[in-house]
Order: structure tokens, then sequence, then C-alpha cells
């Protein structure tokens, strides 16, 4: 009987340890890739204000920078690989809240989840991920540049 809780209380203890380097795995791999967006940014661009830095996955991986140059004009920036693909005066791209908007007029939502800049065949773009009132996550992609809707698709939640 005491070798049975000696060997459960080690089987616990490694699965906690597991269960802590998985954690602090991902959230290493987030602050690393956040760092790089930083650092990519202000070598290869005009913004000297990092506001925010996420990942984009559409059909290849993006580094999406956004933030403001030395004259406080908000910018977004992409990069691929670690290597510069382009950038954008966020003048210049249609509003979040219009294409907001735009999806809200086409799906009855439950949940929105976020609406983020991507780059789709060197095309900046809106994505918007949301679950619709069937449960099922919607991707909707608009050009960033003239607010045009491009394509959506939606997949079934996963029940848990």
């Amino acid at each position: 009987m005491r070798n049975w809780l000696i060997g459960l209380s080690i089987l616990m203890l490694l699965v906690i340890w597991q269960t802590g380097h998985l954690i602090y795995s991902v959230l290493d791999d987030k602050a690393s890739w956040e760092k790089e967006g930083i650092m990519l940014a202000l070598e290869f661009t005009a913004i000297e204000q990092v506001e925010k830095v996420s990942l984009y996955h559409g059909k290849d991986r993006y580094t999406v920078v956004r933030g403001k140059n030395a004259s406080d004009i908000p910018m977004i920036a992409w990069f691929k690989d670690g290597s510069f693909e382009g950038f954008e005066y966020e003048k210049d791209v249609v509003p979040q809240e219009r294409i907001e908007e735009q999806v809200r007029a086409q799906v009855k939502i439950k949940e929105w989840v976020r609406l983020q800049p991507g780059m789709e065949d060197r095309r900046p773009v809106w994505e918007a991920l949301l679950i619709d009132e069937e449960d099922k996550f919607n991707y909707y992609y608009y050009d960033m540049l003239s607010g045009q809707f491009i394509r959506s698709y939606r997949l079934q939640k996963e029940n848990s």
C-alpha cells in the first residue's frame, strides 16, 4: 500500500512538472515572437512606439506590428520569417469599425472573438473571427485598402 502511494505521488509530481513546463514553453514562445516583432519594427520601419504585436496565421505566418512613428502617425507593418514585407499607414486603410459593421450585417454573432490585420498573397487584409448562433467559428476576410469582401468560411466548434 505504501509503495502504491509513493508511486502515485511521483506520478502526480511528474504530471504537475510537465504541465508547468508546457505552460512556461507557450508563454516563453509568445514573449519570443513579440520581442522579435518589436525588434523588427524598430529596425526596418519608421515605427518608434510599438502598441501591439500579433501573429497572423493565414496561408503564411506573419508577425504584425501596430505602432506610431515619430510624428505620432499610426502604422501597421508585416514581417514574414524575420523579413520586412510591407507597411500601411492606418489613415490609408479601411477603419476596423467599418469592417465590424459589414460583418455584423452579414451574420448573427453570438461572440465576437477578434478583428486583426493579416496578409494574403501579399495583400493586406482584415481577418474577423467570430462565433455565430449555431456555435460555428466564422472567418471573414476583407481587403484592408478598399474594404471589399474577399471570402469567408465556417468551422464547427469542437464540443467540450
